[in-house]
């Protein structure tokens, strides 16, 4: 498993605002986050499940600095970071062929397939060959096109206060 360091930093403008945000990542993040937050309800950060928000207090050694979010963002950094376990993948491909297979037995879905596929690459596939290259796939694969799709800069976040 790869070790990453935590880090803070502020993200936004150091000057009076509506808000301010603090990322922290890192294998820490959590234990950080959990030192100077405190969800409303009673609620662990170590407990919130990946992509979800907690409103709750910002405290320094007790002190009360403001109300505020906590956004966790786990799983994204999961999917870039480590490999897919090959089992994991295995039972995906599974499923994927057989949508496929089921797909195929109608007649309208699978016009309509055929028609995307033509749009999108100008040809379109059989399913012997999609399902080639669905086996195909790596776990190295899918790691590769997370880092791409889910990249801190391509991510964005909205925080209604």
């Amino acid at each position: 498993m790869i070790k990453l360091s935590t880090i803070a930093a502020i993200s936004t403008p150091n000057a009076v605002g509506g808000i301010a945000v603090i990322r922290i990542s890192g294998d820490n993040a959590i234990g950080v986050a959990e030192s100077i937050f405190s969800p409303y309800g009673g609620k662990k950060v170590a407990d919130m499940a990946g992509y979800t928000c907690a409103y709750g207090l910002a405290h320094d050694n007790g002190e009360r600095l403001d109300d505020c979010i906590s956004a966790i963002y786990g799983e994204l950094e999961r999917l870039r970071d480590c490999t897919m376990d090959e089992d994991v993948l295995a039972a995906a491909k599974k499923q994927l062929k057989g949508q496929l297979a089921i797909a195929s037995d109608n007649g309208e879905s699978q016009a309509l397939s055929m028609g995307k596929s033509l749009l999108v690459f100008g040809r379109v596939y059989d399913d012997e060959t999609i399902c080639r290259q669905i086996d195909a796939v790596t776990p190295q694969d899918i790691q590769a096109s997370a880092r791409a799709i889910f990249a801190p800069d391509r991510l964005s976040k909205l925080v209604y206060l």
